[in-house]
């Protein structure tokens, strides 16, 4: 085995520990925070359950897992056991839920004879969201290299995001950790070519997540640039040869054109599947939902709509989309709906992971111009065009053009059109390029890794990259030789270190305690 191919097994069984570590800790932090202080009484969904004997189990998994049923959290987990009871409910997409179910029903099935179902399921959340983190991790690292040529790079974007300031919510019964993941094998797999592989992805995604809808964009560039590519060559060889110019059309229709479609059909599916289910159950109530009565009670105290009263409005449009009627109407999302005064420190919450995306696009377009004018269609132009500046973002312009576009585009439309304050587990759950770009602010001397020889004996060795023991201990890695060592970094990189420390610790201890948070 050669030096390098031992220098990334160490950091990717690293980052592992490291992973697996952050979860740990996580967990424990939410126990001991949830036991400190009381509860807020937040006016929120929570609805009862029927009252029961309690066993040794569920007084266990209340008193670990108690502070992750927060917020959204109910939501998921009340899916996840009796479906879309209430038409709020349908702001939150079914994938999550159905593995968790499956989980609970399958794996954790033993655990219901001696615990309620309510307690395996919080279980399985939490057992769903813990291994699907770890292995997220592990993707994250993989794209890294495949995007940006540069392991030190790839593995620290790794490392922080362990730590990522959106921690909580990748713990807590929440899509966000499931979303993630899927987008990052749908990135990774269309990075190495699999385009079938990589729609399956993105399908699952856009029924993990609404704003799934976007990582569609990510395959329809690919296939695009694809498209274009193949016109040009059809058009060099009919110019050539009139028969290839007879059938240029045919060739065009079965070799691009249909497949593509067929990979964008895909792709959306399960979206279309999702909603086809709502409206028939809501709106021509072919599929009925049996509920429990002390759910219909609580529904009628508290004005919630189910599938028995009369249809909503959004049932008569000519697209019948539950998704953006509940935003409007009951959420109250809108352009600049959230503008308001009392609502300055959600906004302030938003503003580190806004200045880290300006500061994404500002340094891409600095050395990046003539990809940026282009949208990275001219990978020639783009190359020939670069500023001789010894930079990562530069030498892999091209490349992350959409990655860059992606994250600017979502935080635009948070500042205007919805609730300012999920910004920041919106971005570090949807967009990758973030922990790069933060790994390259807190990295000397970033620049594209040159190919090594192993063969070549008089070619300079890569520098190593996890120089630390194999065997040290798993909280013990680049990133945390930076933090203990915080004092002596530049103050750029103390920012950002703070930044995803801080949130992380006061995101465990606001949300666990049902107080406001990202």
């Amino acid at each position: 085995m050669s030096a390098i191919t031992l220098n990334k097994t160490i950091m990717k069984e690293r980052l592992f520990k490291f992973a697996v570590f952050s979860r740990l800790s996580l967990l424990v932090m939410q126990v001991f925070f949830n036991k400190l202080l009381p509860d807020h009484n937040a006016d929120v969904f929570k609805p009862f359950h029927e009252e029961s004997e309690m066993s040794t189990l569920d007084n266990l998994v209340a008193f670990i897992l108690g502070g992750l049923k927060r917020w959204d959290g109910v939501y998921f987990l009340h899916i996840t056991e009796y479906g879309y009871t209430y038409e709020n409910t349908l702001a939150f997409y079914p994938l999550y839920p159905l593995i968790v179910r499956l989980i609970a029903n399958t794996v954790l099935f033993p655990l219901q004879f001696i615990a309620h179902y309510q307690s395996v399921l919080c279980l399985a959340s939490a057992s769903v969201n813990f291994v699907v983190f770890v292995k997220s991790a592990c993707v994250l690292f993989e794209l890294g290299q495949e995007v940006l040529k540069n392991d030190r790079v790839a593995y620290k974007g790794a490392l922080l995001f362990s730590i990522t300031p959106s921690s909580i919510f990748m713990s807590a019964p929440y899509s966000e950790c499931l979303y993630f993941y899927l987008t990052l094998r749908g990135l990774l797999s269309l990075e190495r070519g699999n385009l079938l592989h990589a729609s399956l992805m993105f399908g699952m995604s856009f029924v993990s997540r609404s704003n799934g809808s976007l990582n569609i964009c990510f395959l329809l560039y690919v296939l695009s640039k694809r498209t274009l590519r193949e016109l040009k060559r059809l058009w060099i060889d009919a110019r050539i040869n009139f028969l290839v110019r007879l059938t240029t059309p045919w060739l065009f229709i079965t070799s691009t054109f249909i497949p593509y479609v067929l990979l964008f059909a895909i792709s959306t599916m399960p979206f279309v599947l999702y909603h086809w289910y709502v409206y028939k159950l809501y709106c021509t109530k072919d599929i009925t939902l049996e509920m429990p009565g002390h759910l219909k009670q609580y529904g009628e105290d508290n004005n919630l709509k189910s599938p028995d009263h009369e249809p909503s409005s959004w049932c008569n449009n000519w697209i019948p989309y539950s998704y953006g009627y509940i935003q409007s109407h009951i959420w109250g999302q809108g352009f600049l709906k959230y503008w308001q005064l009392k609502q300055v420190p959600n906004f302030l919450l938003a503003v580190p992971v806004t200045m880290v995306t300006l500061s994404l696009a500002c340094t891409f377009f600095k050395h990046n111009r003539y990809t940026c004018l282009t949208l990275g269609y001219d990978e020639v132009g783009s190359a020939k065009k670069s500023e001789d500046v010894d930079s990562l973002f530069r030498l892999e312009g091209s490349a992350l053009v959409p990655y860059v576009l992606h994250a600017l585009s979502l935080t635009v439309f948070a500042w205007f059109c919805i609730h300012i304050q999920v910004l920041t587990r919106l971005l570090f759950s949807s967009c990758p390029v973030l922990y790069w770009h933060c790994a390259h602010l807190i990295t000397p001397h970033t620049t594209r890794q040159k190919q090594y020889n192993e063969y070549d004996v008089s070619a300079k060795r890569l520098e190593s990259v996890e120089v630390t023991c194999p065997h040290a201990k798993p909280w013990t890695n680049l990133l945390t030789n930076q933090i203990w060592n915080i004092q002596q970094e530049p103050i750029v990189t103390k920012l950002i270190l703070v930044y995803f420390i801080g949130y992380f610790v006061i995101g465990v201890l606001l949300f666990s305690n049902f107080l406001p948070w990202t």
